[in-house]
């Protein structure tokens, strides 16, 4: 027992005698306190970022600091150099597409049509930063049903846009239109049929529908016509077989023209869309369904599919390759999958 205690004295006078031993003590608490701090600053800076931004405009969100920070979903996209780029975003269960025309003068207008389900934002910024796009010329929404248009608030926070077009007859969803209220630069319009945009004299986007009102919001989609030269595509949003008739009718009594090379089919490809006659009339070369890998609708359709099969269209889906990206010279169609 006093060797014990004799022992434990000496601990005591060397630790005493040692200024190193207590220089580190020191340290290690400090670290500590430090560590606890940063610690909490994290959980606190999280919180803020996270939810903040809905109500104080000046602080930025996650979207808005990986934007500053250059940090993307993909490393890896490929950029085309076409005259005409149609990119068919991959966002899992919803629709995104970008497009981009370069002019003969190097200028380009740069065009996305739906952004997908909210927190798609990245996804799609990372297709536009891939582009070195700095602002939209237009931002069409197809219709408001959020796996459409639910990134559109964050993207309209992020990206500059001169343009923004709704389909007539439909409310503008009211997240958009504070953020679009907040811009006094951006141009909001409801689009209507006969509505053209016209890109330069060899490039055209034309609004076909929706033809009338309906009690289905899916065919209430604005529809729309792109044509480059002797090459086209059609955008049909979430239209179902009321509207598909709409369009056929129209075609039929000479109002507009429906057949194009590429056919970006409705609804992500439900049956309840893409009627036999419908695709027929339209005979695209490519079609394309944007859904999400084992979705909880079943999309696409195995009827849509052999629809499609039947007619012999090459069918590409982002369910199973990803993002797509259908080009253009004018003359040919180029599928980049």
């Amino acid at each position: 027992m006093v060797f014990i205690l004799k022992d434990s004295k000496k601990n005591i006078f060397k630790e005493l005698d040692n200024p190193r031993s207590n220089i580190r003590k020191s340290l290690r608490k400090i670290f500590s306190r430090i560590k606890k701090i940063l610690l909490c600053f994290t959980i606190i800076a999280s919180l803020v970022v996270t939810y903040a931004p809905k109500y104080i405009d000046f602080i930025p969100d996650w979207q808005k600091i990986y934007s500053i920070a250059g940090i993307f979903e993909y490393d890896d996209i490929r950029v085309y150099n076409y005259p005409l780029v149609v990119v068919f975003i991959d966002v899992g269960q919803g629709d995104a597409i970008y497009i981009k025309y370069q002019k003969g003068d190097g200028t380009c207008e740069n065009i996305l049509i739906d952004s997908g389900e909210k927190g798609s934002d990245r996804k799609v910024l990372s297709v536009l930063n891939a582009y070195d796009v700095k602002e939209l010329d237009y931002f069409i929404e197809s219709h408001p049903h959020s796996d459409h248009i639910g990134s559109a608030p964050d993207l309209l926070k992020g990206m500059k846009v001169k343009n923004f077009l709704y389909p007539f007859e439909t409310t503008l969803p009211e997240e958009i239109k504070t953020q679009i209220e907040k811009d006094n630069e951006i141009a909001c319009k409801a689009s209507k049929i006969g509505d053209v945009i016209i890109l330069n004299e060899n490039c055209s986007l034309t609004v076909l529908g929706p033809g009338s009102e309906y009690n289905n919001e899916n065919d209430m989609s604005m529809v729309l016509r792109l044509v480059y030269e002797n090459t086209s595509f059609l955008f049909t949003g979430d239209s179902e077989n009321a509207a598909e008739y709409s369009l056929m009718s129209g075609a039929y009594e000479g109002k507009w023209e429906i057949k194009s090379n590429v056919l970006k089919v409705a609804h992500h490809g439900s049956d309840s869309s893409s009627g036999e006659d419908f695709i027929k009339a339209v005979g695209p070369e490519y079609a394309v369904i944007s859904c999400g890998k084992n979705n909880e609708f079943g999309h696409p359709h195995a009827l849509t599919l052999k629809t499609l099969a039947m007619q012999n269209i090459k069918t590409l889906r982002t369910d199973l390759l990803g993002t797509i990206t259908i080009c253009s010279n004018g003359e040919n169609i180029i599928s980049c999958n």
